[in-house]
């Protein structure tokens, strides 16, 4: 009869890497002194574990690089204020030329949240996390720009009036129907719920029907296929199903509704596959109930989010 294997317990994982990020923060505060950077180095060379920790947070944000070289005196506080105060400007400047540049928005989210909107015509659109649209209407058309993110739009049907929306280098146009809309990297993604919507990219057009979808991206049209809208569509009802996905998809989907910063780290992390509901208002404890399942260990360090 074989042993049977003990619970997982990821305690001292997670401890190893709280403490490599705090002496990350602090090495990197410019204001360390001689002995902190010794009780440092004692802290690295005490166990493989802390060296490890320090190698996978470097390599997570990519900002580390000087921690792990000797440490130089500190600098006076007065340069790294200077330097705040430069970066402020900058950063309030950018702003500033951002919103210069682009017109307000007639609707915009926050992530996390959605938000419905009523159309002159009658028609609605509601917005999905983090998502921003622009309304163009007049007496012989109607348009949204969708800048960023996603947005479901039921049309009221004009014969005389085709609406349109625009999502980078696509366009969907329907009379009377009901759909969604995605801006991703590179390009959309189009579902239709019900009636018929006509997509043109670049070159290509596609005429989608009810159950169906496509990605549209730079090199074209994808093929089109066969979808399950209530579930593609669940976010409309504040949930996200998932169906033996990759946890690497799950969580890049899960991403767009939280602040946090989440990442899928290690070999086995990116090949398992889950089913899930999710409810996006407790995602977060939801992440957190993922920690031992399927020997995932989920970790947090501040904002950033470790599944692995």
């Amino acid at each position: 009869m074989s042993a049977k294997a003990p619970a997982s317990d990821n305690t001292g994982q997670d401890t190893v890497m709280s403490q490599a990020a705090t002496w990350l923060v602090r090495m990197t505060s410019g204001e360390t002194s001689a002995a902190q950077r010794r009780e440092f180095a004692r802290w690295r060379a005490a166990a493989p574990e802390h060296e490890e920790a320090l190698g996978e947070l470097k390599a997570l944000w990519g900002e580390f690089g000087p921690v792990l070289q000797e440490q130089a005196p500190a600098r006076p506080r007065r340069i790294w204020a200077t330097w705040a105060i430069a970066a402020s400007v900058l950063i309030g400047l950018s702003l500033s030329l951002v919103s210069w540049w682009h017109p307000p928005y007639d609707a915009v989210t926050s992530i996390g949240q959605q938000y419905a909107l009523q159309l002159a015509d009658g028609s609605s659109v509601t917005l999905n996390s983090n998502s921003a649209i622009r309304t163009r209407f007049s007496a012989d058309s109607r348009e949204i720009e969708l800048d960023r993110g996603e947005v479901y739009v039921q049309v009221t049907p004009d014969t005389s009036r085709l609406f349109r929306v625009l999502s980078g280098e696509s366009t969907i146009e329907v009379l009377g129907t009901r759909f969604s809309v995605q801006r991703i990297e590179g390009g959309s993604h189009i579902v239709v719920d019900s009636g018929n919507v006509r997509v043109r990219h670049q070159d290509d057009t596609v005429t989608l029907h009810a159950g169906q979808s496509v990605f549209a991206h730079r090199n074209g049209l994808d093929a089109v296929i066969e979808t399950d809208t209530a579930r593609a569509l669940a976010w409309r009802q504040g949930r996200l199903i998932f169906k033996d996905t990759p946890v690497p998809e799950l969580i890049a989907e899960l991403d767009r509704y939280t602040s946090d910063r989440l990442v899928v780290w290690g070999d086995h992390a990116q090949s398992v596959r889950l089913s899930a509901v999710v409810h996006i208002e407790d995602s977060a404890q939801w992440l957190d109930s993922l920690d031992g399942t399927r020997d995932l260990h989920v970790s947090r360090i501040g904002p950033l989010v470790i599944i692995r």
